[in-house]
């Protein structure tokens, strides 16, 4: 529609005049007030942008979208509890959108409340990886290396080393210091990430993870 070519360019006050007069030939339409809404969003007339969503909602309130688009707005507006009730709305219909837990973690810990936040931010980590697998090995050495598959890119590949340590050995800056990494490569040209990672109990781990799946397939 002429509305969304004119949001997909940027073009932010024509889209929400196109959305606008299309709400009055369709009022019933849930998507249209929802692009309303975006399209006010976007030119930061975020009371304005929520009052459409409620439209949207009001008609169709099964859309995930909907719920997360105004938990956003009413989290620039400051309405924290407000945002995270309708974060909650989106995950009732969406569980597995790992964004909208990450936005939830944000504004549990704006709040203070940093245990909810921890495990909301666990389950954002849970869906971000739920796509990489792991051996079973020890990771102890070289020989018995965790295996790590399905990474998309080095990004992701790395960022599940550290998200493996995490299960394992616990939070960064609470159970663990920090963590000492470099490659290395074995006479058969495999390549191991080996990360030491210092406890704040005082003792040091050494991990080894089989990259050659991963390993060159650049960052993006």
């Amino acid at each position: 529609t002429k509305g969304a070519e004119e949001y997909v360019n940027g073009s932010l006050k024509e889209a929400f005049e196109s959305f606008d007069n299309a709400t009055t030939i369709d009022p019933e339409n849930a998507t249209v007030w929802f692009a309303r809404g975006m399209a006010l969003s976007g030119l930061k007339r975020y009371e304005e942008a929520i009052s459409s969503y409620n439209k949207s909602i009001q008609i169709d309130e099964k859309n995930a979208d909907v719920w997360y688009a105004r938990a956003t707005d009413e989290g620039y507006l400051g309405r924290m509890n407000d945002s995270l009730a309708s974060y909650d709305q989106s995950l009732q219909i969406d569980p597995e959108n790992k964004f909208v837990w990450y936005d939830k973690a944000l504004a549990l810990r704006s709040l203070g409340r940093t245990q909810e936040a921890e495990e909301a931010w666990s389950t954002y980590r849970d869906l971000s990886y739920a796509h990489i697998s792991f051996s079973d090995n020890s990771g102890e050495s070289m020989e018995d290396a965790i295996v790590i598959m399905n990474a998309r890119t080095d990004l992701d590949g790395v960022g599940s080393e550290y998200y493996y340590l995490e299960k394992r050995f616990g939070t960064d800056a609470v159970d663990r210091d920090r963590i000492s990494q470099y490659l290395v490569e074995d006479e058969e040209g495999r390549s191991y990430d080996v990360l030491e990672v210092h406890l704040t109990s005082g003792e040091t781990a050494t991990i080894y993870f089989d990259i050659t799946d991963f390993y060159g397939k650049g960052f993006v």
